[in-house]
């Protein structure tokens, strides 16, 4: 913003959803939203498309969460308390 350069960072992994279908739904998102922006499936794929046969979604979930693991601190939850305050 001005003379400072800002980036933009962010991922999501997508494990098992068709990726044809998240497009789908995004652009229709956006769509509603009356905006321009358009996404291509071909940009997108999933760990399963990427995984060599077989397929195992629970073991792959459990991967993730112990790499994320090591590399997220843990947040702290309380439960008692929202956005807005207290519950």
């Amino acid at each position: 913003i001005g003379p400072v350069p800002v980036v933009l960072a962010h991922a999501v992994i997508v494990a098992g959803a068709d990726p044809v279908e998240l497009t789908a739904r995004a652009n229709a998102f956006e769509a509603a939203l009356g905006t321009a922006t358009r996404y291509r499936a071909d940009a997108l794929t999933s760990v399963a498309r990427e995984c060599t046969p077989p397929y195992d979604e629970a073991r792959l979930l459990a991967v993730l969460a112990e790499q994320l693991a090591r590399v997220v601190p843990p947040r702290e939850h309380h439960p008692e308390h929202t956005h807005h305050g207290s519950a």
